[in-house]
This record gives C-alpha cells, sequence and structure tokens, in this order.
C-alpha cells in the first residue's frame, strides 16, 4: 500500500515518479494500492486502486478521514510505503504500532519539520544546522514526531548520500538505511521533451536565456537572481531570466521585479507541466538552481538530460550531481558574485558549456530508471 499526499494528475516530482513507479513493480509481481489526497476525476483511469480523500473536506477532518482509512486499508497488505512525513507517514506510524505484522516503509526525500519552520519564517538556519539546534515547543514537537516516524520504520529510503547522512543524525539505525537515487529517466522515455508545449511569446534565440525552476519559497533563492539582473543587463545585451513554479513567494517576487522595472528582462511563467518546461529549458543558454536546500534536484537531473549548462549551490545532494568546473558550477548560496561571476564565464567561454554538458551527462549512469526500480523491488521483496 502506497501512502502519499499527491497522485497523478497532479505535478510534481513524487507524484509523477509513482505513476511511472507502480505499474513497473506490478510486473514484477507486486499487487499495489494506493491513498492520496484528491478529487475523482472523470478522466481517471488507473490500472491499480486508487482511493483519493477529497480536498474539499476541511482539515483536521480530510487528514482523520485519511487515517481511519489508511487503517482500514492495511490489513489486507503486508508492505506499507510512505511517500512523506506529514499524514500519510503518520498513517504508517500508526498501522506500524496497531499491526506489528505489517511492514513499514519511508521515503525520505526531505525534512518536513525543517521545511514548514523555515516557510513559516521561523528559522533561518540550514537543515544540517536545523537538526543539531534546539528551539521552541512546537518545533520540537515536530522534529520528535519526525523522528518517531522515521525510526520506526523497518526501512528508510534516501533519495541520496546527503539525505541518509541527515536520517542518521535524526536516529535512524544504519542498518535500517538505504539509499535509492532518484531518476527522472521516465520522462524521457516517453520523449516528453518532444512534445509540443508552447513557448512563453517572449522566449526568443535572439536573446541570452537564463532559466531556474522551483517552488517559490525563501531558500530558493530566486529573489537574489532578480537582484543581480541590472548588473548583467549593463554588461550583455538582450539577456532575460525566465522564473517557472509558483509558492508563496510569487506576491514578493513580482513586487521586487516591478520596483526594479525588470518586467522587459524577468518572466515568472508560473507552474508549467512538465512538456512546457522542458520546451522552455531545452531552449535555454543555462539553468540556474540558487538554493539553499534540495534532498535531490529533479530540476538538475533535467537540465543534465536535455544538455543545458548548471549552475547551482555547493549545498546538500547537489555536489552528488554537479562536480565544479567539470560539469558545472557550484557556488555559494546567495553569493551575487560567485553567481555573477559563473554566468560571465559561461557567457564568455562557451567552451565551457560543451565541456559541462558532456561531463554532466556521464554521470547520469547513476540514476537509471531501471536501476531505482530493480533496487526499490529487490528491498521489497527482502523484507
Amino acid at each position: 500500500m502506497v501512502l502519499t499526499g499527491i497522485f497523478p494528475p497532479d505535478l510534481g516530482g513524487p507524484a509523477t515518479q509513482l505513476g511511472y513507479l507502480i505499474p513497473d513493480l506490478m510486473k514484477m509481481g507486486f499487487k499495489v494500492s494506493v491513498l492520496t489526497f484528491g478529487e475523482k476525476l472523470p478522466e481517471d483511469n488507473y490500472i491499480f486502486p486508487v482511493k483519493k480523500i477529497s480536498k474539499k473536506i476541511s482539515q483536521p477532518f480530510r487528514n482523520i478521514f485519511y487515517i481511519l482509512t489508511a487503517l482500514k486499508m492495511a490489513r489486507n497488505f503486508q508492505i506499507v510505503y510512505a511517500w512523506d512525513l506529514y499524514t500519510p507517514g503518520f498513517s504508517g506510524f500508526l498501522i506500524r504500532r496497531l499491526f506489528p505484522g505489517k511492514k513499514f516503509i519511508v521515503r525520505f526525500a526531505g525534512d518536513s519539520a525543517w521545511e514548514k519552520a523555515r516557510g513559516e519564517g521561523k528559522i533561518s538556519e540550514n537543515l544540517t544546522q536545523f537538526i543539531e539546534k534546539q528551539y521552541g515547543f512546537s518545533i520540537e514537537l515536530r522534529k520528535r514526531l519526525r523522528k518517531k516516524i522515521m525510526t520506526s520504520a523497518d526501512k528508510v529510503i534516501a533519495v541520496s548520500y546527503f539525505m541518509e547522512g541527515i536520517a542518521e543524525k535524526i536516529g535512524v539505525r544504519k542498518d535500517r538505511l538505504k539509499m535509492i537515487y532518484n531518476s527522472v529517466d521516465f520522462l524521457f522515455q516517453k520523449k516528453a521533451e518532444e512534445s509540443a508545449g508552447r513557448l512563453h511569446p517572449d522566449f526568443s534565440d535572439k536573446n541570452f536565456n537564463l532559466i531556474t525552476s522551483s517552488r517559490l519559497v525563501p531558500w530558493k533563492g530566486q529573489q537574489l537572481l532578480i537582484e543581480i539582473m541590472p548588473e548583467l543587463m549593463n554588461k550583455y545585451q538582450n539577456i532575460n531570466l525566465w522564473i517557472a513554479g509558483d509558492g508563496p513567494e510569487e506576491k514578493n517576487i513580482k513586487s521586487q521585479i516591478a520596483n526594479l522595472k525588470l518586467s522587459e528582462n524577468v518572466f515568472l511563467l508560473g507552474k508549467l507541466s512538465h512538456n512546457e518546461l522542458f520546451r522552455h529549458l531545452r531552449k535555454a543558454d543555462i539553468f540556474i538552481l540558487n538554493t539553499d536546500y534540495e534532498g535531490l534536484s529533479h530540476q538538475i537531473l533535467e537540465a543534465i538530460h536535455l544538455g543545458v549548462p548548471v549552475i547551482t549551490t555547493n549545498v546538500c545532494s547537489n555536489s552528488e550531481l554537479i562536480e565544479n568546473e567539470k560539469s558545472g558550477f557550484l557556488v555559494e548560496y546567495n553569493n551575487k558574485e560567485e553567481l555573477k561571476k559563473a554566468i560571465s564565464c559561461l557567457i564568455e567561454k562557451p567552451e565551457f558549456k560543451e565541456l559541462f554538458v558532456k561531463n554532466a551527462k556521464n554521470r547520469l549512469a547513476d540514476f537509471q530508471w531501471e536501476r531505482l526500480v530493480e533496487e526499490t523491488a529487490t528491498l521489497l521483496k527482502s523484507l
């Protein structure tokens, strides 16, 4: 039984990946059902049972319905696989306690306790500092609950070596940890990059196009990219910045663009489908991810697949994907001078683009879809 908060047709990496993973596991003999949040749609055409708890139900009642439904469904399954640590993870934790014979797996792609506290502006520390520091009652309660869920699991699947290390610091025993890299190969096997997504009317090959794609949240650093644009525009003609994604910082970002009078050079694309994102991404000159936190970045992997040189930060798992000055540039988070220097280098020395793209694609061998499916199946069978 897969417990998740989002599932196709919802957008987002976890939802899309699950949509491909489950059919592949079924081909290997697994019986799978899914519990998620969402509305039943006429176009739903799943080849396995999918139970949805309506988002129209007010909180906390929809969370209670989710938990009760999970407990009821769990009787028919040997393994419970939670794909995040909010309601799905807590449901799995309760199942593990109430049905000792069931096996419980948690996928650890991000620290929900840190994300919530940082998103609410209650902390400024990075993830590693957050693990070690003590906070007030509400934050520590969430940290303890997250630890309880993870340490009760029979296995914790970390999506990178960095996240594996974080799980160990949280308290998960090393013998219960398994690192399985994320993959985006499934998107490219269907040739999604060749589909008929539309380009923004102002996206032109005549311009030098920088693009970033992520949730609009404080730690993704879009505002600093906007801040350095006037200097880049003074130095280079026809340079544009494209920001794909949505989130709570959208209003602040729009105000910043207006205040700096950058509406003709900085564009918000909003939340795009994969087809639309790929159409813009493969036409871009540089992909930039000025982030303070990544479990394992699907966006970086997608840029590598599409042959776009990458500038990102030397934080978390990014160094597992990019080797500085060999397959991309790794810079300090929110460091204006390092970002401007990296951008200028790729503009003025195009030979670096060819080098970075070639070396980065060689790194993709560890992120193959077949490998993810096989390692997941092997783990499930071992329980």
